[in-house]
């Protein structure tokens, strides 16, 4: 650095210089990569230093195996800060050290980056810290890992308040270092070194000069992938870390199980075959001889011993086909396969430790034969079938069914069967054929084999079953019942029991509510003959009855229709009285009548309906007429009727229920009053007019005046005015009154809405009027100033009262 700028310090090991006076940047931070020097601040200042001179990135470290030694990133230096406003440094990144046989990295990340310098204002901004250092001590990567070690960037500055200063941005910090075990990076691992971005100035109203610029900041450098790494370790004298035991032979499909010996964790390699490869003592069954490696673990120190399992084939044992022989005869067993044989049971052979025993069992026997080739061993088995002479055995010899009807036949005891005649039969070659005969029959079976043979005869009795003769299809209507029968030569069953008057009968009535089928089981002697019958309810469409009310009163006529679903043939009929209308809609005048009743034929089925309608008296209500009152007024009505009265609407009234209501509605309205006896309502109306009252105003308010003047007062808001006292004035003309009182007091107006007195809405209106004497003071005319001692001087006499202010005497001779 230069001392005549001795305001900042570079870099004593990898961390970023700070920038110097006046506002410079800071430097990045370093590790294998060197960090970026700090911006300049580009615009002259009055202080001492003139930012010139930013912070010095941190210089690059270099790394070996002799000297045993690694680093942390690098922290970037701090922006000069004068305001504030300047920010840190970022942090470098940390320290990762993974020892491991295999690391699975399953697409996760180890992460080392160094922290990026915050944005600063009007000052200096810091630098970016360094990536750190991951070492990586491994043989196997499976499956993808991302390790990124990359510097922080340098610090933007943004000074809003300052638009044609250019402060310094922070340099970029240095990538870190990532060190393998290995001569070259596992495939599978991907590495990011790169080294953090120069800050730049990213105010919009900056310098042109600076804008988007890095004022000399530069970005850290790149850091490094080392290999051959060498992990020091300090060691535990121990006899044997890893033990695998001794190798072992197995035979082809067997298993064994390996110990490991004392270890705190463990790792066997390869894995396949193995029931698990990080236990001490897994299940070994490999396809193929195999060497499996261990590696073992225990305080802090690792071993590695092998072990070989050995897998033999094993011989392949055949004892031979299955085969039959006659009770008493004697068969040659060959075995094939190994060196040597061992037969079991014994019972029933001529030796059990050759390939080739004669057998003479007395009853069917499995035979086992084992061989081996001096190692591994197989076993095979052979049946051996007795047969003696043939006796069959049947489930039954005599059986009978319906006609149309099959039944299974069932032998046993034979070999080969042979049914004959081969006559409504599925297999003639098989003991449990089934047959179908149209009529009574015979069927003989005939089995052998080479030690004899044996017959069977099997009666097969078809009976008929009964007939049956029923209607197919019968309608009715819904509600209706009908009589059904069935013909049969045996008993009678209905299924299903619902709707009718006699389940087991020939003859039956039936009456569903909806259309159904009935099934008849006729039983002769167990043989069945079934049938149906189905009843068809017809449900023709209810005509629609549209009703133009559901109660009439005397004076109103109802008019009642056919609206939907017309029927083929109706006629009305209107009860107590009688009255019928055949095939046409009707009026009627109410009296007595109560009930209308519509019947009517629609697809051959007749229905009625019933309509109930109410009739009654309509009140009588007698209402005043029309009235009119003033705006603010109240006027009361009597109504006379014989029902129950409501009124509407419902505001501006005393009460909406009774028949004395008063009214004060504040407009013109008219309401509407409903008498209802029952059902009958009678409605009629009443109008009340408001008036608007006349707002009189009086000009001046208050009056003061000489006694004997008059004045004229301004009057305006009615159409006609009259005065008390009517003395005190005249009308000069339709809005003006000229008024003389004569004594003090109360004058009022009286404003009328319509041209006279006549007028209904009256206003009243006052005004003050104090008299005052018209001369106040006495002033004599003459005066004898001559000390006799009568009216020797000039006085004035005050006679109300009043305060002189002044007097002025003029010599005018």
């Amino acid at each position: 650095y230069d001392p005549a700028y001795e305001c900042g310090k570079g870099a004593y090991a990898n961390g970023g210089g700070g920038g110097n006076d006046h506002n410079a940047g800071g430097g990045g931070g370093s590790n294998a990569g060197a960090g970026g020097i700090g911006g300049q601040k580009l615009s002259p200042s009055p202080f001492y230093c003139y930012g010139e001179h930013p912070g010095i990135g941190g210089y690059p470290l270099d790394y070996q195996n002799q000297q045993g030694k690694i680093f942390m990133g690098g922290g970037g230096g701090a922006g000069h800060d004068n305001d504030v406003n300047g920010t840190s440094g970022g942090n470098g990144g940390g320290i990762v050290i993974l020892s491991a046989p295999v690391i699975t990295g399953n697409g996760w990340q180890i992460n080392a980056t160094g922290e990026s310098a915050l944005r600063s204002g009007g000052d200096g901004a810091g630098g970016g810290g360094a990536g750190g250092t991951v070492l990586l001590f491994t043989d196997t990567v499976v499956s993808p890992l991302y390790v990124i070690v990359k510097g922080g960037n340098g610090g933007n500055t943004n000074n809003a308040g300052s638009n044609q200063l250019c402060h310094g941005p922070g340099g970029g910090g240095g990538g870190g270092v990532v060190w393998f075990k290995s001569a070259q990076p596992p495939p599978m691992v991907q590495v990011d070194i790169s080294g953090g971005n120069a800050g730049i100035t990213t105010n919009n109203n900056a310098n042109p000069a600076c804008l988007n610029s890095t004022n000399g900041a530069m970005p850290g450098d790149s850091g490094a992938v080392l290999f051959h790494l060498t992990l020091p370790q300090s060691h535990v004298p121990s006899n044997q870390i890893a033990f695998a035991g001794n190798d072992t032979a197995i035979c082809k499909g067997d298993s064994v199980v390996l110990t490991a010996g004392p270890a705190d964790s463990v790792v066997w390699t390869p894995s396949s075959g193995l029931s698990c490869f990080n236990c001490p003592a897994p299940v070994a069954s490999p396809d193929t001889t195999t060497t499996y490696v261990l590696f073992a673990y225990n305080a802090g120190c690792q071993g590695s011993d092998s072990v070989t399992v050995f897998v033999l084939p094993r011989p392949s044992a055949d004892a031979g086909e299955d085969t039959s022989m006659c009770t008493g005869d004697t068969i040659r067993l060959s075995a094939t396969g190994g060196q040597s044989y061992y037969w079991s049971p014994a019972t029933g052979l001529s030796c059990i430790q050759c390939p080739k025993p004669f057998a003479f069992p007395v009853a069917s026997v499995s035979y086992t034969v084992k061989v081996d080739n001096g190692i591994c061993e197989d076993t095979d088995t052979v049946f051996i079938r007795i047969d003696s002479g043939i006796v069959l055995n049947a489930l039954f010899t005599d059986t009978a069914i319906c006609a149309g009807d099959s039944v299974h036949l069932f032998v046993s005891g034979g070999v080969d069967y042979n049914w004959t005649p081969r006559l409504q039969i599925d297999d003639p070659f098989k003991p449990d054929p089934v047959v179908y005969p149209d009529e009574t029959r015979e069927y003989h079976v005939i089995s052998g084999n080479g030690c004899g043979f044996d017959t069977l005869i099997i009666t097969v009795t078809v009976k008929p079953r009964p007939s049956l003769f029923i209607p197919d299809t019968v309608s009715i209507c819904k509600g209706d019942s009908v009589e059904v029968y069935a013909i049969s030569g045996g008993s009678i069953r209905w299924l299903p029991a619902m709707s009718l008057s006699c389940t087991q009968c020939d003859t039956t009535i039936a009456f569903p509510d909806d259309s159904i089928t009935y099934t008849i089981i006729a039983d002769s002697g167990g043989c069945i003959t079934t049938g149906n019958v189905h009843i068809l309810v017809n449900e023709p469409l209810v005509p629609e009855v549209s009703v133009s009310n559901d109660s009439i009163c005397v004076g109103d006529t109802l008019h009642f229709s056919l609206t939907g679903n017309i029927p083929e043939s109706f006629a009305w009929m209107i009860y107590p009285d009688g009255d019928t209308f055949l095939n046409t809609a009707g009026w009627m005048l109410p009296d007595t009548h109560t009930v209308i009743r519509l019947s009517w034929q629609n697809a051959g089925c007749t229905g009625d309906t019933t309509l109930m309608i109410y009739s009654g008296q309509k009140p009588d209500v007698q209402i005043p007429g029309n009235t009119t009152i003033c705006e603010g007024d109240t006027v009361a009505v009597y109504v006379s009727t014989d029902g129950a009265v409501e009124w509407s609407p419902g505001f501006g009234i005393s009460c909406t229920g009774c028949v004395t209501p008063s009214f004060y509605p504040e407009n013109t309205t008219t309401y509407t009053i409903t008498s209802m006896n029952g059902r009958c309502l009678a409605v009629d109306s009443l109008t009340i007019h408001v008036l608007e009252k006349p707002t009189i105003d009086i000009t001046p308010d208050d009056i003061e005046m000489q006694q004997g003047d008059s004045i004229i007062i301004t009057i305006t808001g009615a159409g006609y005015y009259t005065w008390q006292p009517a003395t005190w004035a005249y009308q000069a003309n339709s809005s003006s009154l000229w008024v003389k009182p004569d004594s003090s007091g109360w004058f009022y107006i009286y404003g009328y809405s319509g041209g006279d007195t006549t007028g209904m809405c009256v206003a009243k209106d006052s005004v003050f009027i104090s008299l005052i004497d018209a001369s106040p003071l006495a002033l004599p005319t003459a005066f004898t100033p001559n000390q006799d001692g009568v009216n020797d001087y000039f006085r004035l006499f005050n006679k109300n009262g009043y305060t002189l202010e002044f007097i002025k005497i003029f010599n005018r001779w």
